[in-house]
């Protein structure tokens, strides 16, 4: 409901950054602002009856323990857990694949303004175990969703390029514009940093935080590439569906599903081709390339360590790339194995002879 009460302000908010924007030089993409805003719509109309089912749930858990929080004390702490749960939400929403494939639609857009702010995807059911715990503190269900409502009308502000860093101690302690457009990066520094949703402290505690230094190239490692909305919510659970599918192993299929986007299988046991020294033992494998599909469905698995040493593996939003922005750690870790390696295979030769 507050959602819906803010469109006015969503409204006037979007019209004076677009003629500020227009202004200077920098106008909005309209297909990409479109795309953006009928996501947002179908995300509020979708989340009407959700939100009844929610509550009915936060009152079910509430009910189990003998205490209820009332007046001020049940605010303050529904808003500080709801920011604590959200922060925790989001990271796995960019750590675990099965979420990230929800989640991806808000960082498809290559823009970053107000607009941006609205492109949120269509299954809205994956806040409730995050928030969930929150009624066990005795808390009214209507407050917890209410101070939900909060935070993300909170967020919807700091989706700008208009404002500039802020105070020191602003900047210290809350999510601002300047750490936002560094969370929607896809530098490789940027990816998967900056989770938190009002407050950022929660980053600088969990080792996620990251501050703005150079200027953020928005959008996904590998971009969708279309202004279909339908199209962009069903491309990542596709391409799961396909990794999943074409796994060989059912522990396979249960990585592609809950480990990070980037995850791969490790490789078969090689086999040596010198006579007598059998096979090499096991080394910890590189993952060399990502999970994710080459946007036409087709799994990208196969790299060889010289891809591997321009890509960053991440557990978020790096994709396959033969071509890096900055250097990767990948190169040293693969020297260091094929060293390893060689070093190992030298002193089974001398041992043979």
């Amino acid at each position: 409901m507050l959602i819906w009460l803010a469109v006015p302000v969503f409204i006037v908010a979007v019209a004076a950054e677009f003629v500020y924007l227009e202004r200077h030089g920098k106008p909005y993409d309209y297909r990409d602002s479109a795309t953006s805003i009928a996501a947002g719509l179908g995300y509020q109309l979708l989340n009407i009856p959700w939100a009844l089912a929610e509550l009915a749930i936060f009152a079910s858990v509430s009910s189990l323990v003998p205490w209820h929080l009332e007046g001020w004390v049940a605010w303050a702490v529904a808003l500080i857990g709801v920011d604590f749960a959200y922060y925790w939400f989001h990271r796995a929403h960019h750590e675990i694949r099965v979420f990230w494939s929800i989640h991806v639609v808000h960082h498809s857009s290559e823009s970053f303004n107000l607009t941006t702010a609205l492109r949120t995807p269509w299954l809205v059911v994956t806040s409730l175990p995050f928030l969930a715990p929150l009624a066990l503190s005795g808390i009214d269900g209507k407050i917890i969703a209410a101070s939900y409502a909060i935070n993300l009308l909170y967020q919807f502000g700091i989706h700008t390029e208009v404002i500039d860093k802020l105070w020191a101690p602003i900047e210290f302690v809350f999510n601002t514009p300047s750490h936002h457009r560094v969370h929607h990066g896809s530098n490789t520094e940027y990816l998967d940093r900056n989770y938190g949703g009002v407050l950022i402290v929660w980053d600088r505690i969990f080792g996620s935080f990251e501050p703005e230094g150079e200027r953020a190239i928005y959008g996904l490692t590998k971009n969708v590439n279309t202004y279909n909305i339908a199209k962009i919510n069903a491309r990542e659970i596709v391409a799961i569906w396909q990794d999943v599918k074409n796994a060989a192993k059912f522990s396979d299929k249960l990585g592609f599903l809950f480990r990070g986007p980037g995850w791969q299988p490790q490789p078969t046991r090689a086999t040596s081709s010198t006579g007598g020294l059998g096979a090499s033992p096991r080394l910890e494998p590189l993952k060399y390339a990502s999970s994710r599909s080459d946007g036409e469905g087709t799994p990208l698995r196969n790299s060889t360590p010289s891809q591997a040493t321009a890509l960053c593996v991440s557990s978020g939003r790096r994709q396959h790339t033969t071509q890096a922005r900055t250097p990767c750690r990948a190169t040293t870790s693969i020297q260091m194995i094929q060293q390893r390696s060689e070093a190992q295979r030298g002193q089974w030769i001398s041992e043979a002879e």
